[in-house]
């Protein structure tokens, strides 16, 4: 579990360059949920986010305009960076019928 904490932590640190002015929420988040959005503001005013999904999500969308974001194979989620202040929601996708 050790390592798994570091890795984690080493892939946190690489997405903030190692500085967060501040989280953007402390609410409390389901266990149940099959989507976890959760965000922090860097020191140069970007907003990152971390979208994180159950097992098995491989496909996300977008609640406002509808973009398809992929979940990379092996990973359960994705990193987003934005400098607007709208919190990025989403939606599990159906499969790709292509």
């Amino acid at each position: 579990m050790a390592k798994d904490l570091n890795a984690l932590m080493l892939e946190i640190n690489g997405q903030t360059g190692g500085l967060v002015q501040r989280t953007i929420s402390t609410v409390p988040v389901s266990f149940r949920a099959s989507i976890v959005t959760s965000g922090a503001v860097l020191t140069d005013g970007t907003r990152l986010w971390r979208v994180t999904v159950q097992p098995g999500i491989r496909r996300i969308k977008e609640s406002f305009g509808g973009s398809v974001l992929e979940i990379p194979a092996g990973e359960l989620g994705v990193w987003i960076s934005r400098r607007d202040e709208v919190v990025p929601d989403y939606q599990p996708a159906p499969p790709d019928q292509n």
